[in-house]
């Protein structure tokens, strides 16, 4: 059974080949999720947009008791900074 769902958060690497390469992501959410994403066409885009804030539609899919989101589309909303202060806040000046 699948579940559609909506998530914001910053993409990250969570595998490696043995070149160090990453070959696959997460979705980590500012609420503490982690959405492993499965590497369909959308889910390998992924990859190019490390370190980056999105907001994506899925289903959450389970296989072999293990749950990832399948990406149907994206919305890059920029880099990391862009999740730290989403409610539009300017950035807090830092101390010297």
């Amino acid at each position: 059974m699948e579940k559609m769902i909506r998530v914001k958060g910053i993409v990250i690497p969570i595998d490696w080949d043995p070149g160090g390469r990453v070959v696959a992501v997460a979705i980590a959410t500012d609420d503490e999720g982690f959405y492993p994403v499965a590497l369909h066409a959308k889910g390998r885009e992924l990859i190019a947009h490390l370190r980056q804030t999105i907001q994506a539609d899925g289903r959450i899919e389970t296989r072999d008791g293990r749950q990832t989101i399948r990406i149907d589309r994206y919305t890059l909303l920029g880099p990391i900074q862009a999740a730290l202060f989403a409610d539009d806040r300017p950035p807090p000046n830092p101390t010297t």
